[in-house]
């Protein structure tokens, strides 16, 4: 997930319109705290289709992901 949006706001802070998820409502709320456009939702059931130009995901061992 996006987590507390720091990432999430350097990207932005390239020039480009930012959607970020992530399955903690704290999280989320702390990436809004920052400007940027958080969801709670699963990067499994996302409710878009053929809406972006690129997609950015961040896997970590917090969340389960062998990296």
């Amino acid at each position: 997930g996006c987590g507390d949006g720091t990432l999430a706001l350097e990207i932005k802070k390239c020039g480009t319109k930012v959607i970020a998820i992530d399955l903690s409502e704290s999280m989320a709320k702390k990436a809004r705290e920052k400007g940027i456009e958080a969801y709670v939702m699963s990067a499994i059931e996302l409710p878009y289709e053929k809406e972006f130009n690129a997609v950015f995901f961040n896997p970590s061992k917090a969340n389960g992901f062998k990296v």
